[in-house]
Formats: C-alpha cells, structure tokens, sequence
C-alpha cells in the first residue's frame, strides 16, 4: 500500500544503448502515434504524429520549441525494448510474467499495457489513479545527464483524502486534469512520498494510489511503464476499484472476474497434481482463499433467486417461472462488455438481439445496469437472457474448489470443527456482501416488472415503476428510492436485498404530512427534531412555497461554478456564499414579491420543549451534505391562520415590475398591459402565425385551473414573443446589473450567468406535468447533476438534455425530452401559454432582465447530438 523503488536496475545492461532516441529514430521514424503527443500547457492529445516528426521537434531547442512543452505518452514499445526487458528483469517485476495474473487469461483476453513515455523539462503527467487496482512500475531507461523526474505518490490508505484534495483543486484523478503545485501539497491531510527518479531506478506504484510526475532538467528522458495485477492487489480490484470504474463508464482493461476464474483454476489445478508433503500449505491456503471468495462472490452475483413472496422488493408476488439463458456463440468467452457501463461481462448478462452495435452484434446490458432501470431503451421487456458457460457447470467447479481446500485446511493441522467454521464463515460473508436478493434477481425481477403500472410512494406521493419502491414487511407502507436515499439517508440497493424491512412509518422516522399529524396528536415533540423546518408550518397542505423554494436554491446553487462566478461581479462568488442566504433575505423577497406580510416567528431559545406540527420538507443531499435545518414556531393556530392568508393572497394577480430592453419592447409591453378592450394586431407580412390577443384581461372559455386572469408577467413574455415573430434579428434582454442582487435571483438563471457557455438557448417543451414549460437547453453535460439518468438516445440525437423554470425537486429541472416535443421561442399560442404556470414565467422573465439570452433555434437542435 506504500511505494517503493528499485535503484540501479539497468547497472550492466551491454544493449542500453537501445533505448535512446536514435534508436527508435533509425527503427521506427515511420510509426504513427495514436492520440500523442500531449501538450501539457492546453492538455490537448494530437493526432495523426508521426514518431520522425516527435523526434525533429525534441531536437529543437527548448527555447524555440512551439508549442513548448509537448510530452510523448503511452507510445508502443518496441519489440526489442520489450524482450530486453523480460530477459533482464526479475521474473517477480517483468512484464506479464507468472507471478503476473494477467498471464493466466487466454491471449484474446490479455490487454497491452506495456507503455514508453519520452518527456523533457516541464513536461507531466496530472494526478491521477491507475485503472482497476493495478499495479504500476515505471523504469527510466535512459536519459540525458541533467534530466530526470519528480515523483508525487500518496498511500493508498488515504485515496478519498487524496480524491477530495484533488476536487477541491478543481482536479479529477480519473481523466488526469490537474497537476497539483508541490507548494500546495503541503497542505494536504494525507503523507506524499516524493521521489528523484534518474536513470535505473523503478518505481513501484501502490493499487488505487493517486499519483503525479513531472519531468524535469535539461534533456529528454525515456521511461518504460506497465501494470500488473497481483494476488494481494487483486481483493482491491474486485471489491473496490470495479464500482469506481463502473460508476465513470471506463472500460474495464483487466476483466478483474475473469483473471480471479483463470488464476483460481490454474492454482487448483496445480495443487491436485501437487502432493502436499512437498508444499507449504498454509501459503497455499493464504493464496487461495481470497480467490475462493472473490469467485464464489461473482457467480453469486449472477445467481437469479426465485424467493418467497415475503420480502420488501416484492409486496405479496412472486415470479412464476425463470426465463432460459441463451447460449452466446462462437469460440471466444467472456469477450463481451455492457453497452452502458463499459463493465466487463464475466458470464450472464441481458442481451438486446434487436439494436445493433457498430460491430454488428447485438448489444449486453450487465445485471447492476439493469437491476438499476438501465437497458436497451426501446426493447427493455423483451431483453433475453444469455450465458457464455452453463452456470450450473460454474457451481459445480466452485464446489470442487471448496472440496480442495477443504483438503488443504485438514491438512494444515486444523480439527474438522475448525475447518468447518472457516467454510462456513466464508459462504456466510459471501451471502451477506450479496444480500437477500443478488444483483441478477434484482435485475430479473425490474425486466419481469417493468410493464406494471406505477406505485405510489407513501411520503412524496409520486408514482415510480416497481422495481423503485421498497415496501415495508411490517405495514402496507412503500417509499420510493429517491425518498430513501435523499431523505433518510439510505443505500436503496441494500434495503431491497433484504428478506424483512420496517419501514421509516413504523420507526416514527417518517416526515409526510400524515405521519407527523399521527405523531402530534398523542405526543410532544421536542425542539430537536431533525426534519422539523423554520419559518411558517402549514396544516392545510403540503405546497410550502418558502421551504420549497429554499431547498430548490439549494439543490441548484451547488451545480454552479465558484470560478465562473467572478465574471458577474457580485460578492456572491462561492458556492458557499450562494448556499447560505438566510432565510430573513428570503422572506423579504417574497415578501416583495407577493405582497403578503409573511411574519417569521423565531425560537425560544429558553424552551425546551415545543408543541408543534411538522410540514412535509424534501432535504436535499449533495455528496453526503444536507440541506435541512431545523424550524420551530410556539403556536399552532397563529400558524393555520397565517398559511391560509398566505395562500389565498397568492390567487390575487400578481404585478411585476419590469424592465425591457428596446423602444419597440417597451411600446408593445405597456400596450399590452394596458387594453382594456378586445384588439388585435395587423399579422405581420415576416409571421404567419396569429398574434395573442388579450380581451378584457381575462381569456374566454374555461379558464385552467392554475390560472383566473392574465398577469403582467404573461404580457411581459407575450410581448417579446411578437418581438420575435415581427424581427428576424430582434434584441431580447439586457445586461442589467441592478436588475436584482444575484442571490435574490433564480437558481436557473444564476446558473446560466456562470456557465453560459454551456447552454443552447431559451425554448419551451412539454412534460408529463404540464403541456408547456420555458426551459434552456443543455449542450455541456458538465452543467447537470452527475447522478443524472442518461439515455442512449442522447448519442443518437433523438432527444436533448434541458433544464426547465419551475419550482422542481432536484430529480424533476433536469429532463430529457424528444426533439418533437419542443416548441421555439415564438410558436407558442395562448392556449399553451395560459396553462402554464405563473412560477417558470416569472423566472423566465427575471431572466431576460437580467441579460440577453440565446434563443434556441430547431434547426441546430435537429443537428445535435451528444456523442
């Protein structure tokens, strides 16, 4: 877990001469580079290099060198280099040797990971984690007198640490973007081992050990660098490495499953045809134990259970039959990876026989994407299952397995009892790591359920498919994933493979309106309870606008970038300054807005206890923070009287004081807003589509429900949609700095002040909810939350990512939507219009006061796609 280094491993080597730049320039000048050299100032790989022209650009001068720091990575290693290499290193160090484990997969299977590196002074490689808890070693093979590199290695013990030092950088370990300055590493919370790495010296680099290099001196140095996976690195593989790539959607280099099966049955191969007098078998037993589990763990894994109908995944039902695998033809195995994830498929997967990939095959969805609600997106229900090996065939050699080391622990000297527990405590651990219900049971039951109509989740009411509700084996109570995982603070996926569960009803835990309603009538609760929200309670209903509003700021805010901030010039320039208004500031916004006296009645800090009602509040969770605070008020009638004046003043109209940004703007807007008769405009010889017309302030026929009359806010959007229609080239919006200090603004609109490079343009789409929302399209996936569902269609160019207006919960401003289902700027009518609601209007038109936005245009959307 620590690093080290070799010295001198090249003292003696007759053929050193090899491996300088001659060499390669009289071998191998013709060699194209692929995706190298890097340049180290703008971190941008060329392509299409030549190695002659690498070379001709090294002997230039450092000083005339353009670009100037140009550093030659991942190259292909000669041959020569390669068997030089095996011949004079120990077969402990050398490149896929026995000790080795990538050396017991089949050749197809085998990666190539065997590297040069050719560097000068300022050239570096960013901080970063090799993949899959490999091992690395990096020789310097040669280099000129004065060059050499500085090494910059943290334990592997302190990988979240190091991680979060690295994010807060503004660094991710993962794509190698940031080289973090030694000045500042010696304010790290966590050991750096630094190291001179000159000519003969390896070094060695820990598993899942974050790590930089730079390159410095007058000269150019040559270094040689692979990876291996060991039996002590390979536990760290597979139990914590593999969810970190899957999780980034990295391909699995080393297929971690399949090197634990081939290394597992060479091992108990050998010690069949070994007598065990000849052997010390307590190391054999060391060796095969952690192999034993980690294979037991992955047939486990693809194990489908057909369990009683008592557990809290199922409610009741059961599967009535388990769908046949399919065999996958042809000669190779375990060749195939997931279509999502980039996971490598060890022996089960879903496979989708209909959609093609560009190879012409169909394509595989591993159990953990598909247990997840993530599949083919046009065929999910008829996704067939496939196997490469009979899984039958696999337990049975996992039982001979355990037979052999059965035999080796009896004769170590350890009592039948002994040998027994030791069995028995590794099946349990397996079964426990697994759970109730194993990843592909999970993923059987979401394929066999996702034609079910939705389910209600008891605390946000929202319906979700099946397979995203978690019932409890106590009550009739359910609770959505979302709800268990950002409210009370619960991994989803482990409560579900339980056998039982009581829920957070029957632990008092749960906040809906219902339960806390229960809870107050018989009992006192005390000030300290951790969901109780300041400021107004409301009885009557669960729409809190002022708790609803701050968490939204919340959720939002901490998607902008602090350094994008300073280009508004505000004083809110961090995300901590945007995170913690106070709710006084709030109140006065509202206040403003609405013209409701909305009195905020503060603690007693000398009471101890408080007789109080709890409102329904959804926390927001961002990387483990949260946004609760706790709120209490000392009465209880004050509190009914005060939401329901609140509430009935919010169906008075609304008036907003606006600011536009043109003559023609302004003219039209306070046209508009001050008809009083029915009129209608001239239709426009550049529009075809009929003008919006205003009778009498009030639209006829029925009017929608969320809607009486029409608002300031409607013209003010009215009038700059007939802007549009009348002006090809028309100006909307205007930078006004004075409009609203930035943290009474919208978080949306924050937002697209500091990432608005990020963003398409203003448009409007339907949703599920409502027939029309304003939104802003999203072309830099960087800008959304990174736990955001994302769909193949996206790739395709089917559909785009936007973000809408509203007062949303976190899961709800995100959407993906189809190309057809988007309306620009200027194609909306009145009757759409009116059905929209007044919240998304008013941000939208905060926005146009604000600046000068985009508006999207359908003909580059219809180009787009995210690929």
């Amino acid at each position: 877990r620590s690093p080290f280094v070799l010295t001198g491993t090249t003292q003696g080597w007759s053929k050193s001469s090899i491996f300088s730049i001659d060499f390669l320039n009289e071998n191998y000048s013709t060699m194209k580079l692929n995706n190298t050299p890097r340049n180290s100032e703008t971190l941008q790989d060329y392509q299409d290099w030549t190695m002659k022209e690498f070379i001709q650009y090294l002997q230039v001068s450092p000083e005339e060198r353009n670009p100037k720091y140009l550093y030659g990575k991942d190259l292909a290693c000669p041959i020569e280099w390669q068997n030089y290499l095996s011949d004079k290193l120990q077969p402990q160090y050398s490149y896929k040797s026995r000790f080795d484990l990538v050396s017991h997969l089949p050749d197809y299977l085998q990666p190539e990971t065997l590297m040069c590196y050719i560097g000068s002074n300022g050239t570096y490689t960013p901080g970063h984690i090799d993949l899959c808890g490999s091992l690395g070693q990096n020789l310097m093979v040669s280099s000129d007198t004065d060059a050499h590199a500085w090494w910059f290695i943290i334990p592997t013990e302190f990988k979240d640490e190091a991680i979060k030092f690295w994010g807060d950088k503004g660094g991710d370990v993962y794509n190698e973007s940031s080289f973090i300055k030694p000045a500042e590493l010696l304010n790290a919370p966590f050991p750096v081992y630094i190291y001179k790495q000159s000519a003969g010296d390896l070094v060695f680099i820990p598993p899942d050990s974050v790590h930089q290099v730079i390159n410095v001196g007058s000269g150019t140095s040559i270094k040689c660098a692979w990876n291996s996976i060991s039996l002590k690195s390979l536990p760290i593989s597979y139990f914590s490495s593999l969810p970190h790539t899957r999780r980034l959607a990295k391909p699995e280099l080393y297929r971690i499953k399949a090197i634990a099966y081939y290394t597992l049955r060479k091992i108990m191969c050998d010690v069949e045809n070994t007598n065990f007098m000849t052997i010390d078998v307590n190391d054999v037993i060391d060796i095969i134990s952690p192999l034993l589990e980690i294979f037991h763990n992955i047939l486990q894994t693809e194990s489908i259970l057909i369990p009683k109908p008592n557990y809290p995944y199922c409610n009741g039902e059961t599967i009535p039959f388990l769908q046949p695998f399919k065999y996958f033809g042809g000669d190779r195995i375990q060749d195939r990876r997931c279509d999502h994830c980039n996971s490598d498929i060890f022996n089960r997967c879903y496979h989708c026989e209909t959609c093609k990939t560009e190879d012409g095959q169909g394509k595989d969805y591993c159990f953990d994407c598909v247990s997840s609600g993530i599949g083919c997106e046009f065929h999910f229900k008829i996704m067939v299952l496939k196997e490469f090996i009979s899984h039958s065939k696999l337990k049975k050699e996992l039982s001979s397995f355990y037979e052999i080391y059965k035999n080796l622990l009896t004769h170590s000297g350890r009592r039948p009892k002994e040998v027994d527990e030791i069995i028995t405590k590794t099946t349990d651990r397996v079964s426990e790591d697994c759970g109730f219900l194993t990843t592909a049971t999970v993923a059987y039951h979401v394929v066999y359920y996702s034609s079910q109509k939705k389910i209600k989740c008891h605390r946000c009411e929202k319906r979700f498919k099946k397979f995203s509700i978690i019932f409890c084996t106590q009550c009739s109570s359910r609770f959505c994933e979302q709800c268990v995982v950002n409210t009370f603070g619960q991994n989803f996926q482990v409560l579900m493979r339980r056998n039982e569960w009581e829920c957070f009803c029957c632990t008092n835990e749960c906040d809906c309106l219902n339960c806390a309603n229960n809870n107050v009538s018989n009992t006192t609760i005390t000030s300290n309870h951790p969901r109780i929200v300041n400021g107004n309670i409301n009885n009557n209903n669960n729409n809190n606008s002022s708790s609803h509003h701050n968490l939204q700021l919340n959720n939002l805010t901490s998607y902008i970038s602090p350094a994008n901030t300073q280009n508004l010039n505000l004083s809110y320039s961090s995300l901590s300054a945007l995170s913690s208004l106070s709710q006084q500031q709030y109140n006065n916004n509202i206040s403003n807005k609405f013209n409701d006296n909305i009195q905020i009645i503060k603690q007693n800090e000398q009471s101890s206890t408080l007789n109080i009602t709890p409102i329904r509040t959804r926390s927001s969770r961002r990387n483990g923070s949260s946004d609760i605070e706790d709120e209490h008020n000392n009465n209880n009638n004050n509190n009914k009287n005060n939401n329901n004046n609140m509430y009935s003043n919010n169906n008075h109209r609304i008036t907003t004081t606006t600011t536009t940004t043109t003559s023609s703007l302004s003219s039209l807007s306070s046209s508009l807003s001050n008809s009083s008769t029915s009129t209608q405009k001239p239709m426009d010889v550049h529009s075809k589509k009929r003008p919006i017309v205003l009778d009498n302030d009030k639209p006829k026929g029925r009017p929608p429900k969320n809607l009486k009359e029409w608002t300031s806010t409607h013209k003010f959007i009215i009038s700059l949609i007939e802007l549009v229609r009348s002006s090809n080239n028309v100006t909307l919006g205007k930078p006004n700095p004075h409009y609203k200090p930035i943290e009474n603004l919208p978080p949306l609109v924050q937002l697209y002040l500091s990432q608005r490079k990020c963003f398409g343009g203003v448009l409007w789409a339907k949703t599920n909810s409502c027939p029309l929302l304003p939104c802003i399209w999203v072309k830099d996936l960087s800008v959304i939350p990174p736990n955001t569902k994302l769909l193949p269609s996206l790739i395709q160019g089917k559909k785009i990512v936007v973000l809408f207006f509203g007062e949303l919960e976190q899961d709800e401003y995100v959407g993906i939507v189809g190309k057809k289902s988007i309306f620009s700027f200027d194609e909306v009518n009145q009757t759409l219009l009116l059905k929209c609601n007044e919240t998304p209007l008013l941000q939208l038109e905060d926005l146009f006061n604000t600046t000068e936005p985009e508006i999207a245009i359908k003909k580059e959307i219809a180009s787009f796609n995210y690929k």
